[in-house]
Parts: C-alpha cells; sequence; structure tokens
C-alpha cells in the first residue's frame, strides 16, 4: 500500500515518488543528466558541422540570426511540451498526452509516428557513426573493420546500458557530449577571440548580410528546426527523474536554448573564420570546421574534430535509443504492441525486454540502410524522413498543448500561456515544414515523403483496428495517462 496515494477524487494512482513492482526506476537522475539526455539528442556538435554549411547557404552572413529566429520559434514548441510533461509524468506522455487531448484512437496513431521517428534516429545516427569509426581506425591504423560488425557492437553496447539501468546510460550521454563540446568549442572561442580572418562582423545577428532577405532567412529556418530538434528527448525518461514536473520541462527548453546559442555561436565563428567574402566555400564545404582547425591550431586538429564528430554521433544515437526503448516499453505497457515489451527488469527497473527489441529492429533496418545508400548516404536521406516525421509529430504536439488544457484544466487555461503560444508554434513549425513539401521533392526525398503517408495510414488503420477488435485496451491509453495526470497534480 506504500506505493498507492488517495485523491479527492477517491482514485487510487500510482505515488510519483515510488518504484512500483514491474515499473521503471523512480527518482534515479537528476537535471543534468535528463538535460544531457535532451542536448545530446539535439546534437549540437553534428548541426554545427553539417547544418551550418546549408544555413549559410540560404542566410549568407546572417546564418546567426537566422538560428536565433529558429531557436525562437522552435522554443514556442518547446513550450507545449514542458506544458504537457507538466500535466503527464509518464515515460509515454509524448502520445499519453495528445491521447488526453484529441482521444486514444489519436494518441495510438501518434504513437505509432514517434516510433517511426526514433527508431530511424537510433538506426541511422548509429549506422553512420559505425561508418565514421570504421575510417577512424582504417586512417590511423591500417586495420579494416567492416561497418557492420561496429554497428552491432554499438546496439549491443546500447543494449547493455539499457539494462542496467538509466543511470549509466545518462553517464554515458553526458561523457560523449561533454568530449566532442569541449574540442569544438576551443575552436570556435578561439576564432572568435582572434576576430577570425578580417574581424567581427556584428551583422551577422542582423537579416541586413542575408543575400535572399526574410526569404533567405525563411529558407534556412527549415535546415535549423530540423538541426535542433530532440530537444524533447527528455521526456521518455519523465518516470525516473526526480521532481520531474520540474526538471524535464526544465531539459526541454534548456536544450532549445543551449542547444540553439551553440548552433548560433558556432556559425558566426565559421562565418568570420572564413570571412564573409568566402562564404561560397563554407556553404560548400562536407566538413566546413575542418580548414579553420588547420588554419587556426594546426592539421593535427582534424583527428580531434572527427573524434568530436564520432562523440556527437554516439551521443545522439544513444540519446535517441533511450527514447525509442521507453516508447516501446509504454506502447507495450498500454498494451498496444505485445505486452512482454512493456515488463521492466524485477532488479533493475529497466525497459530490458523493450531495449532488446529496440536493438534488434534498428539493426536490421540499419543494414537495409546501408546496402541501399551506403553508411554515409544513407543518413541524408533518412534524415529527410525523420525530419518531416519529428516536424508533423510538433504541429502535433503544440495544437495538443492548447487542446489539453482547454479540455481538461481550463480553470488554469490562459490565452497566452497555452492559447497563443500552442497556436503560434504549430503555425512556425507549419511554415517550417511547407518548403519540404512544396515543390514536391525529388528522388531519392520524394521516396521518403511516400513512406510516411503509407505510415500514417497503416496507424491509422491499427487504430481503427483496436478500436473495432479490442476498445478496452485502446481506452487503456487514455486511463493510464488519466492515472499519470493525477498523478502529477498530486505532486503538486
Amino acid at each position: 500500500m506504500d506505493d498507492i496515494e488517495v485523491h479527492p477524487s477517491s482514485e487510487r494512482v500510482p505515488a510519483p515518488s515510488a518504484t512500483r513492482p514491474g515499473g521503471l526506476l523512480r527518482n534515479a537522475v537528476g537535471l543534468p543528466a535528463v538535460l544531457g539526455q535532451s542536448l545530446a539528442n539535439v546534437g549540437p556538435t553534428i548541426a554545427i558541422l553539417f547544418t551550418t554549411a546549408l544555413v549559410v547557404s540560404k542566410a549568407g552572413a546572417s546564418a546567426p540570426f537566422a538560428i536565433i529566429f529558429v531557436m525562437i520559434g522552435l522554443g514556442f514548441t518547446a513550450w507545449s511540451v514542458a506544458v504537457l510533461t507538466r500535466y503527464v509524468p509518464a515515460a509515454g506522455v509524448l502520445y499519453a498526452a495528445p491521447a488526453r487531448a484529441f482521444g486514444a484512437t489519436a494518441g495510438v496513431g501518434i504513437a505509432l509516428l514517434l516510433f517511426l521517428v526514433y527508431m530511424l534516429e537510433t538506426a541511422a545516427t548509429a549506422l553512420f557513426s559505425s561508418g565514421l569509426i570504421s575510417d577512424f581506425i582504417a586512417s590511423h591504423t591500417g586495420v579494416s573493420v567492416p561497418w557492420a560488425v561496429i554497428f552491432a557492437a554499438l546496439l549491443a553496447f546500447y543494449v547493455l546500458l539499457a539494462w542496467f539501468g538509466i543511470r549509466d546510460v545518462l553517464r554515458f550521454t553526458l561523457v560523449f557530449l561533454a568530449g566532442e563540446l569541449t574540442v569544438i568549442l576551443t575552436l570556435v572561442i578561439l576564432i572568435i577571440v582572434k576576430g577570425g580572418v578580417h574581424g567581427q562582423v556584428p551583422g551577422a545577428f542582423t537579416p541586413s548580410f542575408s543575400p535572399g532577405g526574410a526569404q533567405g532567412i525563411a529558407l534556412a529556418f527549415v535546415f535549423g528546426i530540423f538541426a535542433l530538434g530532440g530537444f524533447e528527448s527528455s521526456a521518455g525518461t519523465i518516470e525516473e527523474s526526480r521532481r520531474p514536473r520540474s526538471f524535464i520541462p526544465a531539459a526541454v527548453l534548456g536544450a532549445v536554448l543551449l542547444g540553439g546559442l551553440l548552433f548560433m555561436i558556432s556559425a558566426y565563428a565559421m562565418v568570420i573564420g572564413y570571412g564573409t567574402d568566402h562564404l561560397a566555400a563554407l556553404a560548400g564545404s562536407a566538413n566546413p570546421m575542418a580548414p579553420l582547425g588547420t588554419e587556426f591550431i594546426g592539421g593535427w586538429y582534424g583527428a580531434l574534430l572527427a573524434l568530436a564528430l564520432i562523440s556527437a554521433t554516439l551521443g545522439a544515437s544513444l540519446a535517441s535509443a533511450t527514447l525509442a526503448m521507453r516508447v516501446v516499453f509504454s506502447l507495450g505497457r498500454d498494451g498496444i504492441v505485445p505486452k512482454a515489451l512493456g515488463r521492466a527488469h524485477p532488479r533493475y527497473h529497466s525497459p530490458y525486454i523493450s531495449a532488446v527489441a529496440v536493438g534488434v529492429i534498428c539493426y536490421l533496418a540499419g543494414l537495409a540502410f546501408g546496402l541501399l545508400w551506403g553508411v554515409e548516404g544513407q543518413y541524408g536521406i533518412t534524415g529527410y524522413l525523420t525530419g518531416i516525421s519529428l516536424g508533423l509529430a510538433y504541429f502535433i504536439f503544440n495544437l495538443a498543448m492548447v487542446v489539453f488544457m482547454w479540455r481538461r484544466h481550463r480553470d488554469e487555461f490562459s490565452w497566452l500561456r497555452h492559447g497563443g503560444i500552442g497556436l503560434i508554434g504549430a503555425v512556425l513549425v507549419g511554415v517550417g515544414l511547407y518548403p519540404s513539401f512544396v515543390p514536391f521533392p525529388i528522388a531519392p526525398d520524394n521516396y521518403m515523403v511516400f513512406v510516411l503517408i503509407v505510415w500514417l495510414i497503416a496507424a491509422a488503420g491499427v487504430s481503427l483496428l483496436l478500436r473495432i477488435k479490442n476498445p478496452a485496451q485502446l481506452e487503456r491509453v487514455l486511463s493510464i495517462a488519466a492515472g499519470a495526470e493525477q498523478s502529477g497534480e498530486a505532486t503538486g
């Protein structure tokens, strides 16, 4: 009886401070760990090394201003997610809260969309990391280790970490994050202190240096929104966090702020490092930091940058895997997928069965990606599908927050803090997604759009089938979300 609280409504729900038999480990991690989870999934180093050139190609020297614009835009969505996590402190909050807003059928559909997003992120990023590690070993030792072997070892390592609990997972995530940021920020700070090649460029923080004007800033927004995506990752650890109603919203909002600041400062360093007259070289570079490392520090720094990129992809894929495992665990607990996937380890209180399932599925998917498009080539193709899918999820989160607060907590509803922010967030995400569909992309990106459409139709079919065949099980999604919501209210 110690793990049950009695509420005025006479409903009995799990106490948030207790670890239920068969449940995840409560009070396991603090704010630094959950913030690291979200920030690692954002992958600021990956954004810096791969996305800055794309932003510069559209916004020119005003790239830092464009990134500030992205931070503001995604800040609205982060606020919506933060509100939902405060009211529904459950591992499946990202679909359970929308279920409370739109109904269980919609919740299942969103859950399956998130399943696609995080499985893709995990498989594609871990596969890319495997290729980087294989190349690094070959170039520095002459030993050839197949990427498929490294890929299997990485996923097995992720599963092993997950098996023994969230603490070890987030410790490794923080180590990867600290390593990559140390290398990148050392170079960034040095470039800024030295003033680049021709001095500081304050106009980079205004739209005046955008060759395409406002349109260039808007087009850069598309790349920026995908670069900073993943800030919601800490929501998956909500049941294992101390003070979840405070720490998870802080981690979600903090990941957008810190990730955006790192992205912006690094973009500024690249702009002045190349010089405003040579931005075409920056925009056309596959690894724009490498020449700057050679010029401002030395050729040997290229090896450290390669290690920083490996660390970034490892951290991002581990963070994605952590969230994917908890989404699958929640789906199993809710009975949407086989219930065995919703079992927690009796000793470690970890989602051990879902961890193994995620590892196996991601390995098979990654093998297919690597054979079809190559270890590096697949990253951009699957990244496009992940991006538009995640953008759609963000659009839904914004609307779900508004409807959730209006329907479930109208006495607390604010047209400014809930209605205004949620609707603005939905509009900004919609505007950011529009160029990804109009004009309609060419191959292979157009195939990814069709994959998303087919997946959404299949998700709707699963929801409808559950509604017809097993409505009681479908409603369990709502009942568990309601219990978590009441539990969250009880914690103040």
